[in-house]
């Protein structure tokens, strides 16, 4: 949510039918999406949630608090980051589904701090997506790895 110019995390979406929807979608996610999940979480909550009380992200904080996709892929013992975006378009598709913005815009390139060209939306989207996801206070870790971690 944008608000005067501010970036702000919006609600989290909290039902019963988002209790059913979690269990059918962490059965069915890719154990390298899963493993992604953990660590943009990890990654989160380490170093992001301190964000999440100014509700105004700035540029430095993006190149600060985002995480390449070969520190991504090393922490997920996911072997190359080539063709990791088909791991980061499920996440991307869960955090939409639930009301809460993409995790996966935390994963970009070394060089150009960015994510690649398949971005869901394009680099303008992943502006916004990554400000809100940095501004966001926490994810439920279930929603991904189905509480095992």
């Amino acid at each position: 949510m944008i608000h005067k110019g501010r970036v702000c995390a919006p609600r989290q979406r909290k039902d019963a039918a988002l209790a059913s929807e979690q269990a059918k979608i962490h059965s069915q996610m890719n154990p390298t999406a899963e493993a992604f999940a953990q660590v943009l979480i990890n990654h989160h909550r380490r170093f992001c949630a301190k964000l999440s009380a100014k509700c105004n992200v700035i540029e430095s904080d993006i190149e600060k608090y985002t995480i390449t996709y070969g520190t991504l892929c090393k922490e997920a013992n996911a072997g190359i980051p080539a063709g990791a975006g088909m791991f980061l378009n499920e996440i991307h598709k869960i955090c939409q589904n639930n009301g809460l913005p993409p995790l996966n815009a935390l994963a970009v390139n070394a060089k150009n701090k960015q994510p690649g060209h398949n971005y869901p939306g394009g680099l303008q989207r992943w502006d916004q997506d990554v400000r809100e996801c940095l501004a966001t206070k926490s994810y439920p870790l279930e929603l991904f790895v189905g509480g095992r971690g």
